[in-house]
């Protein structure tokens, strides 16, 4: 947890090597469970909030913004992910 939220000297190695490629695979996941083609910021979002729930926004916020690419956390970043935990919830309270 350090790591992510200090960027200490580790944190390059675990987010090339781990971090951002396992987020990748599962964001992919996401996009072929939805029959999309992978890459799509929403599946990549969606990994990271199934892997990280709401803390990849929070604590995680550094590894979050490299795997979206995105520089800073914006209004519609912000939206995409309210959008998205509404989705995730409105999904597991239909289940």
């Amino acid at each position: 947890m350090r790591e992510m939220s200090e960027q200490g000297p580790g944190f390059a190695l675990l987010y090339d090597e781990l971090w951002q490629p396992g987020l990748v695979l599962v964001g992919d996941l996401v996009a072929f469970a939805r029959a999309r083609t992978p890459g799509n910021e929403e599946d990549r979002a969606s990994a990271l909030m199934l892997v990280a729930a709401l803390s990849a926004f929070t604590r995680e916020l550094p590894v979050s913004l490299g795997i979206l690419d995105w520089q800073s956390l914006t209004d519609t970043h912000r939206r995409t992910i309210s959008g998205i935990a509404t989705r995730m919830l409105d999904g597991i309270l239909a289940g």
